[in-house]
């Protein structure tokens, strides 16, 4: 949860959240799925192809240049990943992003997991 925070919170301050663009992706590629709430496992199953695969359909094409953009769902082992290194993996505005989440009362400690910032800050 604390990790989807941060991802959406970091992907509006990068202005990269684009849900509808990734559901329209899956479409065009002929993905199947009853909702755009079902979860990757249920709509990779139903599609005969991994969650990595499905994930990868969802991506928007990265241009020359570009940032790398944050997953809408958060990569697994990302909660054993520091602050500092997520921010750094995606290129994101550290010190802005430390800042905005203080702002929402969140105590954030640039070396620590963030599973471990999530169960500190109770999310």
């Amino acid at each position: 949860m604390f990790t989807q925070i941060i991802s959406y919170q970091a992907a509006f301050i990068a202005g990269m959240l684009e849900s509808k663009q990734s559901l329209d992706k899956l479409k065009v590629a002929g993905i199947k799925f009853d909702s755009p709430k079902d979860i990757l496992l249920d709509i990779a199953k139903k599609n005969k192809l991994t969650p990595k695969q499905i994930f990868e359909i969802m991506q928007p094409v990265k241009a020359l240049g570009q940032k790398n953009m944050l997953p809408e769902i958060p990569a697994p082992g990302v909660g054993n990943k520091s602050f500092l290194q997520f921010c750094s993996e995606y290129e994101l505005d550290f010190e802005t992003l430390l800042a905005d989440l203080k702002l929402k009362g969140l105590q954030i400690n640039k070396d620590e997991k963030l599973k471990t910032l999530a169960q500190e800050n109770q999310i």
